[in-house]
């Protein structure tokens, strides 16, 4: 779906596809990629064959919380990355 371009067409699908895509993130590599997400640039999600960004997915501030919670989850991911997370989501 992201890649057919359909969620731009209504703001509250895309805000649900993206929202099912943190919620349903829960191996910790998925986590890991939440992480990126998150932590890379501007909360920019990429597209898994061409790697460019995804136009018009704007990621709310519900989201961003959602993924600072998952972040949290990760048994992985060391400390310092939580709390730079927090940090950006505080900023």
């Amino acid at each position: 779906m992201l890649q057919s371009g359909l969620y731009k067409a209504n703001s509250s699908t895309q805000e649900l596809l993206f929202s099912s895509v943190i919620d349903f993130a829960q191996t910790e590599n998925a986590i890991k990629v939440i992480a990126k997400i998150f932590l890379d640039g501007d909360c920019v999600v990429l597209n898994s064959i061409t790697g460019l960004p995804v136009e018009g997915l704007e990621v709310s501030i519900r989201q961003k919380h959602s993924m600072v919670k998952r972040i949290y989850s990760s048994k992985n991911i060391p400390l310092e990355v939580k709390q730079e997370a927090m940090a950006k989501i505080e900023a």
